[in-house]
């Protein structure tokens, strides 16, 4: 039987990046992809709890198996099924993302100096695409990011849109730093600072200036009232006891579809009983921003009992929390300083109302620049 080792070098945990294809491969990759479909959809809802359950189910193998120690044939299926998800979620993930935000950036300002000066940063093909779509319907621009897309790199066009976002013009409501957020994560993928995983973890969470993501009609069905509560039992770690509590003790207060079961029973006969128990609803209310689970802890108490637990694990989440922010923070930081010394080392800053960056050259290079269109080439 293979080991975990043997798939830690598997594609979605991998750090690949896509910066220097073109936009075209991509989008035609895309609509090979969109054409098998066949029109169906993902229910957000699903594909989120499917994700979460296979991905806890693994955090806890890889704690109870050795990387080299042959897996039993329970947890190898697990892994090649956590692995066949998370992939064939990815795509969805990454072609929803670069859909939405293309269509999203539409409504860019027009005097905005980022819009303005987009042909000089990030050169005239993406400018163009985007002039192209600016002011058409939401499935205008769309349509022509599959028929007729940017002759350029996926990483020029992405960061083309990263910058639009964080700095330029946007009305109320459209635009601005919320979708610059959700091109942040989309921008990180594309340039391989996460993983495939990482991406699918991440992209559940995202959110623009009127909620979740996935309302705009492509690739997933719009999410329901439920899913923002799936995402505050994802973050008190007890999706397994969400959806196990719904046949050990009948109770399925956020509609677990029943495809999931068997999936839970898979992952209990692969890693044991940490994938049984209940949800205790006070911990889920303590890591929840927005909602008060009154009904649930009251069913709670009547029905199942009271985690003995409870107060350590959100101890426990909230120290875990707080170590993860400031990793995050001292992540963003060092790539900060790297971004700095790269610029101050390689590019030159023409100051002015737009700031713009040119790339230092040597004398050769200088002799070959009219056979570049962009000095920035990938």
């Amino acid at each position: 039987m293979p080991t975990l080792k043997q798939y830690s070098n598997h594609v979605v945990r991998q750090h690949t990046g896509l910066k220097g294809i073109d936009v075209i491969t991509f989008v035609d990759s895309a609509r090979a992809y969109e054409k098998g479909l066949k029109g169906n959809k993902a229910i957000p809802e699903t594909e989120a709890l499917e994700f979460y359950l296979l991905n806890h189910a693994m955090a806890v193998l890889r704690q109870q198996v050795l990387p080299n120690q042959p897996l039993t044939e329970a947890q190898h299926r697990l892994v090649d099924d956590y692995y066949k998800v998370t992939l064939r979620q990815a795509f969805r993930m990454a072609t929803y993302l670069l859909y939405i935000c293309t269509r999203e950036s539409r409504h860019i300002g027009k005097n905005s100096d980022s819009y303005v000066n987009l042909a000089k940063t990030h050169g005239d093909k993406i400018k163009k695409f985007i002039s192209s779509i600016h002011g058409s319907g939401s499935s205008t621009a769309v349509e022509r990011l599959k028929e007729y897309p940017p002759v350029d790199k996926l990483g020029r066009y992405v960061d083309a849109m990263l910058v639009l976002f964080n700095t330029g013009s946007w009305s109320s409501g459209y635009g601005g730093k919320a979708w610059g957020a959700v091109t942040q994560l989309f921008h990180q993928w594309v340039h391989g600072e996460i993983t495939s995983e990482m991406l699918v973890d991440q992209g559940y969470t995202l959110a623009h200036n009127n909620g979740p993501i996935f309302n705009k009609g492509m690739l997933y069905d719009s999410y329901g009232n439920k899913f923002k509560y799936i995402l505050d039992v994802q973050r008190a770690g007890m999706i397994p006891q969400l959806i196990n509590q719904v046949t050990e003790y009948a109770y399925n207060p956020l509609e677990v579809p029943s495809s999931l079961i068997a999936a839970h029973g898979m992952c209990v006969d692969a890693v044991g009983d940490d994938m049984r128990g209940f949800v205790d609803w006070a911990t889920v209310e303590a890591f929840s921003a927005d909602y008060s689970y009154k009904t649930e802890k009251e069913y709670q108490l009547k029905y199942i009992g009271v985690d003995p637990t409870a107060a350590q694990k959100v101890k426990d989440g909230q120290l875990a929390q707080e170590k993860a922010e400031a990793l995050a923070k001292k992540e963003k930081e060092a790539k900060a300083q790297k971004e700095a010394e790269e610029v101050s080392k390689n590019w030159f800053v023409v100051k002015g109302p737009a700031p713009v960056k040119v790339k230092k050259i040597t004398r050769s290079e200088a002799q070959e620049a009219p056979a570049k269109e962009y000095a920035g080439t990938y």
